[in-house]
């Protein structure tokens, strides 16, 4: 299969698939966005102080002096407390650890997201669902128990406490909200919703080797149902009665009760009626006399 096609395939599996786990996908997609650029920004906290201007990120501290306009990033908040005689606080360290965790649990969400939408042999399995569920609360809670620590933490400390949080610290709030309801959906997203494929074929149960019974052929356009009590009538295909049928409606005894042309040469079994001629009674399945099924077509001697 070509690139194309595959591609094509994919869109059209996106398409079938429920509305739930596309509005999963895009968020999760979405929510990976925006902790990514939380996660590896300088905008945790910030301060702006007169000619003092700096922000905080996870891994980087910048600043910039009042001679210069220009920010310097290239420190890291290693030897940002270096030169302060300090090391790197424990809270700092349990924050990074929590926001890695989450932008790897994020990551395998987006791709089971990915499963649920885009492949075919994945796209109405629960399974699946309840594991993208699962990543996606695991990444919602390991995001927001770090921006907790860094909320409640960073005050306390000397050398950042005349920072305010900024815009990474809100995108990464954003994003584990985002991912817990991603979570949530994934949950309540019923499989049996999913609308089949077009192109998908329902698999036969009966092996190759064995055919199928044929079915019932339908009954001829011609056979007209009898009033209740009365034996079946079959005219002509030219809706004119036969010239040797009496005033009554009876056919003549040795004329076919069908086509009332040719006589009689084929005995229905078990009933034993012998009214149609072989041509008349090829398509029958059930006694044009009596009603009854026919099981066996019998062309006596005579």
């Amino acid at each position: 299969m070509a690139v194309s096609e595959k591609l094509a395939a994919s869109i059209d599996t996106f398409s079938d698939s429920s509305r739930g786990s596309r509005f999963c996908f895009v968020l999760t997609l979405s929510a990976w966005f925006i902790h990514t650029l939380s996660y590896s920004t300088n905008g945790w906290a910030e301060i702006s102080e007169g000619a003092l201007e700096a922000s905080q990120g996870l891994w980087n501290h910048c600043s910039r002096s009042a001679i210069s306009t220009d920010f310097t990033c290239c420190e890291t908040v290693g030897n940002f407390f270096q030169s302060k005689n300090q090391g790197i606080p424990a809270w700092l360290h349990a924050v990074r650890f929590f926001q890695s965790v989450g932008l790897l649990t994020s990551l395998a969400s987006l791709v089971f997201s990915v499963l649920c939408t885009f492949v075919s042999k994945t796209v109405k399995n629960r399974g699946v669902q309840i594991a993208a569920a699962v990543l996606n609360f695991l990444a919602a809670g390991s995001m927001l128990v770090g921006v907790s620590i860094y909320g409640g933490q960073y005050r306390y400390e000397t050398w950042i406490k005349s920072y305010y949080p900024s815009w990474s610290f809100a995108f990464s709030i954003i994003a584990g909200v985002c991912y817990l309801i991603s979570g949530f959906v994934h949950v309540f997203t019923d499989s049996a919703s999913i609308q089949p494929q077009q192109n998908e074929q329902p698999q036969s149960n009966q092996s190759d080797n064995q055919r199928p019974e044929p079915s019932a052929p339908p009954l001829p356009p011609y056979y007209i149902p009898p009033p209740e009590g009365q034996h079946p009538q079959y005219p002509p295909s030219s809706g004119q009665a036969h010239p040797s049928t009496a005033a009554d409606g009876n056919s003549e005894p040795n004329t076919c009760c069908v086509c009332l042309d040719h006589p009689p040469e084929i005995m229905f079994m078990p009933c034993r009626h012998m009214k149609t001629c072989e041509q008349c009674a090829n398509p029958m399945t059930t006694c044009p006399i009596c009603r009854g099924t026919i099981l066996e077509k019998i062309r006596p001697f005579q």
